[in-house]
């Protein structure tokens, strides 16, 4: 089909002595575009000083609660829809690099020797191991494990009962080699790193309910609740960024800073966006990150057993 150059490809409308098409706003560029003007659009779109990015991120940083209150008045083409935003982010964080590695530990087979309490394990490498129960009880991490627990009960376990003999055997020996294996304790970090990037998305609107029984007005219904619970988990995935990049390269930790910075940042926006006085704003944040930790902690829980059934 032969395409007029007078008019937008897109949508049809004329576009003649146009940069761009005033109904639906595409460049009025060549039908067959070089990969110079491929690569130069996708530059000036997302890190050009007057990019929606640049001015999405800095707004984020620098004026709490502006980006939800720009939003909920209507002027949204200037900076990236939330779920974008968040997108970035959660993104940048969960990539940067740690110093732990997946493990390599694939069990072929396993064997229970209840008079020694050991348990040996083939694995796929050709190797084998023997773990002595008595001996990771002064483990911390495996002694308030499923896999403990499991043992101790054996098949009298509720636990074993409940779930299967498959998905239990799976779980106690994913315990173990956790509390003994330093391979797989590296696998078990990366597998709750990565379960906690789900657990907080799915959070997100639990914080958006939360905070629209506790900040109900008039004006704002759950959706903008829910833009505010993105911009601000945004801004905090962004912080806990920074924070691991500056640990992952220096070396050096500072301890609950990003705790106070996340705390005064959220006051502050949840001021700029309801409105209400600092004292108000703040005994209703206390209240809302009380409820809203329960809400985590279940989900950490669940995070934890996904990653350790995965490890």
């Amino acid at each position: 089909m032969k395409i007029n150059p007078d008019n937008c490809p897109n949508c049809g409308c004329e576009t003649r002595g146009r940069n761009f098409c005033p109904d639906c706003g595409q460049a009025n560029g060549p039908i067959r575009p070089t990969l110079r003007q491929v690569l130069t659009d996708f530059i000036d779109d997302y890190f050009s000083l007057d990019s929606r990015l640049f001015k999405t991120i800095f707004a984020l940083i620098f004026k709490p609660g502006f980006l939800s209150t720009e939003y909920n008045d209507g002027k949204r083409m200037a900076y990236l829809p939330p779920f974008r935003t968040y997108l970035f982010i959660s993104i940048l964080f969960f990539l940067i690099p740690t110093a732990d590695t997946p493990t390599n530990i694939t069990v072929k087979g396993t064997a229970i020797n209840e008079v020694s309490e050991t348990m040996s394990f083939e694995l796929a490498s050709g190797d084998s191991l023997t773990i002595n129960f008595q001996e990771l009880q002064s483990n911390t991490l495996y002694a308030d494990s499923i896999g403990n627990h499991l043992w101790a009960d054996s098949k009298e376990s509720k636990v074993f009962k409940l779930i299967g003999e498959k998905i239990t055997t799976r779980f106690m020996i994913n315990s173990l080699l956790i509390g003994s294996c330093e391979d797989k304790r590296s696998s078990f970090w990366n597998a709750l790193w990565s379960g906690l990037s789900r657990t907080m998305f799915i959070l997100m609107p639990v914080f958006a309910m939360i905070l629209f029984l506790l900040f109900r007005t008039g004006t704002l219904n759950y959706v903008n609740m829910l833009v505010f619970s993105i911009h601000l988990h945004s801004f905090v995935f962004l912080i806990l960024a920074v924070k691991e990049f500056f640990v992952v390269f220096t070396g050096i930790s500072v301890p609950l800073v990003h705790v106070l910075i996340i705390g005064v940042y959220g006051i502050v926006a949840l001021k700029k966006v309801f409105n209400q006085s600092y004292l108000k704003t703040t005994l209703k944040a206390i209240l809302l990150s009380s409820i809203y930790l329960i809400f985590m902690f279940i989900g950490l829980i669940g995070a934890t057993v996904y990653a350790v059934y995965i490890s």
